[in-house]
């Protein structure tokens, strides 16, 4: 699910987020064993179509720790600062892609898989126990805060769109 339309309510919010989630889920899983190996580029060297989940996975995964920080009645910065610099995290983003990458390396597909899967149930139990204020800004993209649209919607989107594309690429090259 894609498209410029702001949501208005936290039921939307929460929809367009399981609708994100569910697409790139189910869209992933269709692969075969030679398309999860095609390269994707623009991440890290050696990267492949079977390291986008464990990934995503990170974010969502920082995404709920924010959520959790919100919830639990630390305020959003007057102005935003960052997802890693609200949680306290001083790792470079490259770096934190790297040690996923890293402690990814040699597991399975489908543990990959089942970590997006745990990372995303707690970004939506987190999200959940917002209010709707906490989670809805106008100004935001499609009416959402920046710091949970960015790594719970936005990111799978770029990633889904890699993801085309390396299939594209791998169709035409082999």
């Amino acid at each position: 699910m894609s498209g410029p339309t702001a949501v208005t309510s936290k039921a939307e919010a929460l929809a367009l987020f399981e609708a994100e989630y569910t697409g790139t889920e189910a869209r992933i899983r269709t692969l075969s064993a030679e398309q999860l190996e095609r390269p994707i580029f623009g991440e890290g060297e050696g990267w492949r179509v079977k390291d986008l989940p464990a990934h995503w996975a990170l974010w969502q995964r920082l995404a709920s720790r924010a959520a959790e920080r919100i919830a639990a009645g630390t305020p959003w910065p007057a102005e935003w600062v960052g997802l890693r610099p609200f949680l306290g995290i001083e790792t470079s983003l490259d770096d934190l892609n790297a040690e996923r990458f890293a402690q990814f390396r040699d597991r399975s597909f489908q543990e990959r898989l089942a970590e997006l899967r745990s990372a995303h149930r707690a970004l939506m139990d987190a999200l959940e126990r917002l209010p709707e204020d906490a989670i809805l800004d106008p100004a935001g993209p499609e009416g959402i805060r920046r710091p949970f649209f960015v790594p719970g919607i936005n990111h799978l989107r770029l990633h889904r769109e890699h993801l085309e594309a390396a299939l594209i690429e791998g169709a035409t090259t082999t």
